[in-house]
């Protein structure tokens, strides 16, 4: 085989796995760029804000922590909370930091992947918002107004 169709042949063979990479990478950048992410459940134990979890969905640091535990119930591999409010001016005036997004980190089975986009679903019409849907990403990002 000459060696310019040999090269083309391996290229095409290759791009599935470089898109998929290079969507991984899309991905994590663009939750990297809301800044800092702390895994939830230790996040929420160790904040004294008494409403540290979108305030205007959770009524109380605990209502926020049985949100995150349902999660992980459902199959969530890592749950982390996002654009967090840490400025030593926002922990004074709040008692703690405070945080308006989850990310979750979403497993492999089908089962718990279509759970989670189902309350994702849930949470994301209470907002007006369009639900996202499962296109294989490893993330599934809740937000809050």
């Amino acid at each position: 085989m000459p060696w310019p169709i040999l090269c083309r042949d391996l290229l095409l063979a290759a791009l599935p796995a470089i898109a998929a990479c290079s969507g991984l990478h899309d991905e994590m950048t663009q939750y990297a760029a809301l800044g800092p992410r702390y895994e939830a459940r230790t996040w929420l134990a160790t904040n004294a804000n008494p409403y540290p979890l979108a305030s205007n969905r959770f009524e109380s640091a605990t209502a926020g922590a049985a949100f995150v535990d349902s999660l992980y119930a459902l199959g969530a591999d890592t749950v982390y909370v996002m654009n967090v409010q840490e400025d030593s001016a926002w922990v004074a005036r709040e008692g703690g930091p405070y945080a308006d997004a989850l990310l979750i980190r979403l497993p492999d089975t089908p089962e718990s992947r279509q759970s989670l986009f189902a309350r994702g679903a849930r949470e994301a019409r209470a907002e007006g918002f369009e639900p996202e849907a499962d296109h294989d990403q490893r993330y599934l990002y809740l937000w809050w107004d």
